[in-house]
């Protein structure tokens, strides 16, 4: 089953600029629900999909390739990754191979609303985000069969075609679930954030 993120580490490429505006890491959790942990840190002139675009893929620098938390968590500390006015986000990720109910329930690495997945020239699926107030941020991915979790391949995030967009959680699960196929996988990512980086990363 395809995962949002595989484990280790990914740079952020804003595509108007071609500047990296961020990295993340991923690592499995601890517990036996297929859950994976994703930290982000998202530099201050990051613009979140579907507003922006951005790719995120295998970072360019050998050095920032970080296979073990700790590596990472000592980027962050000796601020060889954190920068002035960055954002930190650590969500948890659990994949299922069907649609399910999930309840809503934290900053945002995406903005409400539908973005597009693609790699290369290839649609990889979508995804759908949405904040509740006071609680946090939820993404809702549905990856296709040929999606490649990065830092396997690059992934694009994007604004979605007009005839994809949709206004609400609900729709966009119905037009998933009406589609789906076998192989697809739907990932549920709880996000919260930080303005500064929490004592636990």
């Amino acid at each position: 089953m395809a995962r949002p993120m595989d484990n280790g580490t990914v740079e952020i490429i804003d595509v108007q600029r071609n500047a990296v505006v961020g990295y993340g890491f991923t690592e499995d959790g601890t517990t036996p629900d297929a859950q994976k942990v994703q930290r982000w840190v998202l530099y201050a002139d990051y613009t979140a999909p579907p507003v922006g675009a951005a790719v995120f893929r295998q970072p360019s620098d050998p050095a920032r390739r970080y296979t073990r938390l700790e590596e990472w968590t000592r980027a962050l500390q000796d601020g060889s990754l954190w920068k002035e006015g960055a954002k930190y986000v650590k969500a948890k990720c659990v994949a299922y191979d069907t649609i399910v109910d999930y309840p809503l329930r934290p900053y945002q690495q995406l903005d409400d609303g539908a973005s597009t997945l693609s790699q290369g020239d290839v649609a990889a699926g979508a995804v759908f985000t949405t904040t509740v107030p006071d609680v946090g941020t939820f993404e809702h991915w549905v990856l296709y069969t040929s999606y490649v979790s990065p830092p396997g391949a690059a992934l694009l995030v994007g604004p979605p075609r007009a005839s994809d967009a949709v206004p609400t959680l609900s729709d966009f699960l119905a037009r998933m679930s009406a589609a789906w196929q076998s192989g697809y996988t739907y990932a549920v990512c709880a996000c919260s954030s930080f303005s500064s980086l929490p004592t636990s990363l």
